[in-house]
């Protein structure tokens, strides 16, 4: 003889903590501008198992696996767990690799003028700084761009001699 548990679970979580290591990287979109773009490194979710709470709901036999919802409880924590690791490493850094590249490198920042923020190369970042440049040229919205006349200077991403903060 077989019985069919019919019923729902919910599960509540209180309190979780999330750690995302990312590496900036460039990706060049196909009017050849380079913008940024990420890649997930590592991610790590700590959820405790005294911060999920499980609800079943339904018939007799739900009522009865209720009783033994302690000895599964590891196993619905792993599985959250897992599933947003994945979602970090996988679906998220493209999303948002997505949305930076349908920016198209330039935004509008005032007054109908855009800013080409296009990157000549990826951003450097180590715990002392964060170095990167953007191609900062402003143009009158809608017009596209045009080059200036006189060759721009490299600008240093950062000189030690220097006490200059940013």
């Amino acid at each position: 003889m077989f019985f069919t548990a019919k019923g729902s679970l919910d599960v509540g979580i209180s309190s979780m903590s999330v750690s995302v290591e990312l590496e900036v990287e460039e990706q060049t979109l196909s009017d050849g501008k380079v913008v940024p773009s990420v890649k997930v490194i590592n991610s790590y979710v700590d959820l405790p198992k005294d911060h999920i709470s499980l609800h079943i709901h339904g018939n007799l036999i739900a009522k009865f696996a209720s009783l033994f919802k302690g000895l599964f409880m590891g196993t619905v924590r792993d599985q959250i767990t897992n599933q947003v690791n994945n979602a970090l490493r996988n679906s998220v850094p493209p999303a948002i690799n997505k949305l930076i590249a349908s920016q198209k490198g330039y935004s509008n920042i005032y007054n109908h003028m855009d800013l080409d923020w296009s990157i000549s190369s990826a951003p450097k970042i180590n715990a002392q700084t964060l170095e990167f440049g953007i191609k900062g040229l402003f143009f009158p919205e809608n017009q596209g761009e045009v080059a200036p006349s006189v060759t721009v200077p490299v600008m240093p991403y950062k000189n030690t001699a220097d006490k200059a903060k940013f």
